[in-house]
């Protein structure tokens, strides 16, 4: 799989695949029993003929011999097109072999909905009089042995046919299921963080595990066999996982004490959910370097400000977190997990020492084409349980010692991480994720040594999407093939003209509301600007000849939204909206059209619980007020509807921010890319962009190449999604100092900060560098 020409397809892609040459091939059946019908009534008639002597001539006779030819070549294409169909809905549900399952376990693990969001305020607050004091270890190395040990866990897992050969594990209609659940689920905190580790990684842990004990070769190989016990004459191995405590989560089985019959709870190892906001990649590199003697470097270290020591701090910090709780439960093995980045930690037979390795399984798995199968979340996670199982038990009495012995430290990592300004956390970005060779270690293995694709014939490559929504804001042109002018992406007919009035086959003219959502053309940004504005009408936008004579007055635009909302909620028609994409954490984007006057634009809905978020981005568009239609999308502000307005794969929703005006042409970055646009010229496009916009002291917070478009013909980059943004001032909520005490309760007092020049400054050298970065790699 590995470096898979930087073309990652994740699993609903193939689904979507299937469900399109599905639907061809039962146009196919049905056009050709069509066919087939008419052709046995042409000869029906022909039969039926009364003129005796045409029916006994020879060119009669040569008609009906071509007709029943006809028709059985028809009969025979029914027969393969109907065998064809029943092969591809079949094919989702045929369960697959190892290899397919790790690619489609990775890709799915490569959707989960990561973003360095404003946390909430009950997670940021922290009593310093609560903290405990916690037994930390002195020191803190690379384990340089790691790849060896993992891959040596493969090597033996190839002497197994039980894991080899055959189809054994989830399908891909099961897998889209759950595909579905983790992408409406929000990573926000620990526990939900634990709740998508159990679906997309655990769980495929778990099953792998139960082909393993099934053959009592692989078994002995890896030397587990007092974890396995027979049930109903089916040999199993019973693992359990304790509830989340503090963001540890213990795994237990069950081991056959000395007579083999008793058994008693193991602890194999501790894991620590760690949200990605909370623990991010930057401060992982940046303060995980080589080894770090503890209490040299952390504990007796004066405190300083600065983001690299306190990046290391809070690295240590976590480290010592989950150190105490192996300790505790008794078990030497335990990993990190920000459901990006993994940290796998060994305690050595000395106690003072822990041996760690750092893995980022997206970018790992594309370093390398021959183990990178070997490197994906599962297969990591997996080896490691296996060489928990397998390692030396060490007696209660060491792990009493060394709590006793060690030393402790009064940390907690939240407390650690509320002390990093958000400022400085979101600007060093300046060290790279650089994956180890791991090819020299593989010796045998169950998994093909090749490039594999995840990319079905007919499929059309994409480029890289191993980014977590690197699609993102702008996601909805791609994935439902809807271009900004309204036309399909991949038809092949030129679209008509603007001048071309639509109409129906008696060449009358038709309204909007009966053209589908899907072709409706986004109303051009002119057009948006002139209704804000109430100027004059925009002859150029696709949908000039529906908005009557002048504008809609804004509020006018505004009712008329939410009444059709309303009604086609109540409903439940969808005739002038369509649900497109997941934009964020909280929000979804649906496409809409007022049907009595033809605009065409975009609502951003959001759960109620964040309507804060789509406030805040509603704010910002006010604040960039002079750049809507230019470099930023035109606002119209929130509506809200009575009735909810729901999707089976979103949810329901009743807040939208009404806003649209793309240029007809415009392109993601990813796409520019393929259309071998320069580089350097997006480039100085995003850089002019920003200027404008911190000139009007605004700092995105989210300048990522998914939150923008480039519009070729005026060469400019238009930028949107402003929810974490901020105009010189920060919410009390980011900053630890404005706290105070109010009647024995805390209260978050917001306090005014003026944004450093120096910041915007950092953040358009942070853009260049992000746009010239994903040209090179895609992501």
């Amino acid at each position: 799989m590995a470096a898979m020409d930087n073309q990652l397809v994740r699993i609903y892609r193939d689904i979507e695949h299937w469900d399109a040459l599905t639907k061809d091939a039962e146009q196919d059946v049905r056009r050709i029993m069509r066919n087939i019908m008419a052709l046995d009534e042409q000869i029906a008639i022909a039969n039926g003929y009364p003129d005796q002597e045409l029916l006994q001539s020879y060119e009669f006779a040569v008609q009906m011999a071509n007709l029943g030819l006809e028709r059985e070549a028809l009969y025979n294409e029914w027969v393969a097109t109907n065998g064809r169909l029943k092969e591809l809905r079949s094919i989702p549900r045929q369960r697959l072999e190892l290899q397919e399952y790790l690619e489609a376990c990775h890709s799915i693990d490569l959707a989960m909905p990561a973003r360095d969001i404003l946390p909430s305020r009950f997670e940021v607050i922290t009593d310093e009089a609560e903290i405990e004091s916690t037994i930390y270890p002195q020191h803190i190395v690379p384990a340089t042995d790691f790849a060896a040990k993992q891959m040596d866990i493969w090597s033996r897992l190839s002497q197994g046919p039980e894991i080899c050969d055959g189809a054994w594990y989830t399908g891909y209609l099961e897998l889209e299921w759950i595909r579905a659940k983790v992408d409406a689920n929000i990573v926000g905190c620990p526990h939900s963080l634990f709740t998508f580790m159990g679906d997309t990684v655990d769980e495929a842990v778990t099953d792998i595990l139960g082909r393993i004990v099934k053959d009592g070769h692989l078994v002995q190989s890896l030397g587990i066999g007092a974890f396995i016990e027979t049930v109903d004459d089916e040999k199993i191995v019973n693992i359990s996982r304790s509830p989340l405590d503090q963001g540890l989560s213990t795994i237990f089985s069950y081991r056959k004490l000395r007579g083999g019959i008793l058994r008693r709870p193991v602890p194999v190892l501790v894991t620590c959910y760690r949200p990605p906001y909370r623990l991010s990649l930057n401060e992982i590199l940046t303060g995980l370097r080589g080894s770090i003697e503890v209490a040299r470097e952390i504990v007796q270290s004066p405190a300083v400000k600065r983001f690299c020591e306190m990046s290391k701090v809070l690295v240590v910090a976590v480290i010592t977190h989950l150190f105490q709780r192996m300790l505790v439960v008794g078990t030497r093995f335990g990993y990190i997990t920000t459901g990006e980045a993994y940290i796998f930690l060994e305690i050595g037979a000395d106690a003072r020492l822990v041996r760690y390795s750092l893995c980022v399984p997206r970018h790992d798995v594309e370093s390398d084409p021959v183990t990178g199968l070997h490197r994906t979340a599962v297969a990591q996670v997996l080896a490691f349980t296996l060489r928990a199982f397998r390692a030396k038990r060490m007696p209660p009495a060491w792990y009493q010692k060394a709590q006793q012995e060690l030393w402790k430290w009064r940390v907690d990592p939240d407390d650690i991480f509320n002390k990093i300004p958000p400022l400085v956390r979101k600007m060093k970005r300046n060290i790279e994720y650089v994956p180890g060779n791991w090819s020299p270690y593989l010796e045998r293995s169950p998994l093909e040594q090749r490039v594999q694709r995840m990319i079905l014939p007919g499929l059309k490559p994409r480029f890289n999407e191993a980014s977590f929504n690197d699609l993102g804001y702008f996601g909805f042109l791609t994935s439902h093939r809807i271009q900004p002018a309204g036309e399909p992406m991949d038809q092949d007919d030129e679209p008509s003209g603007q001048d071309e009035e639509p109409s129906n086959q008696d060449g009358e003219s038709i309204e909007p509301a009966e053209i589908l959502i899907d072709y409706q053309p986004f109303c051009t940004p002119e057009c948006l600007w002139g209704l804000e504005r109430f100027r004059a009408l925009d002859k150029a936008c696709p949908n000039f000849r529906y908005h009557g004579n002048k504008h809609l007055r804004l509020h006018e635009l505004l009712d008329g939204l939410q009444e059709q909302l309303d009604g086609e909620a109540a409903n439940w028609t969808q005739t002038n909206h369509k649900f497109l994409c997941r934009s964020g954490l909280y929000t979804t984007l649906l496409k809409v059209r007022l049907a009595s006057h033809g605009y065409t634009l975009l609502l951003k809905g959001v759960i109620p619980s964040k309507i804060d978020h789509l406030c805040r981005e509603a704010d910002m568009y006010d604040q960039l007020l002079a750049l809507q239609g230019f470099f930023i999308p035109v606002s119209f502000g929130m509506i809200e509807t009575q009735n909810e307005v729901f999707s089976r794969s979103f949810g329901g929703f009743s807040l939208f921010m009404v806003f649209g005006g793309f240029p007809e042409g415009v392109m993601p970055l990813y796409q520019c890319m393929a259309a071998g646009i320069d580089k350097q010229v997006i480039v100085d496009a995003a850089e002019r962009t920003f200027r404008y916009i911190h000139a009007e002291r605004v700092f995105h917070f989210d300048p990522e190449p998914r939150n923008m478009l480039y519009d070729a013909r005026q060469n400019r980059v238009i930028v949107a999604d402003f929810e974490r943004a901020m105009y010189d001032e920060v919410e009390g909520q980011q900053y630890l100092n404005p706290i105070l005490q109010i009647e024995g309760v805390h209260e978050w007092t917001p306090e005014r900060k003026r944004i450093p020049d120096v910041c915007f400054g950092q953040q358009r050298d942070y853009v260049r560098q992000r746009i010239e970065e994903f040209f090179e790699r895609g992501y």
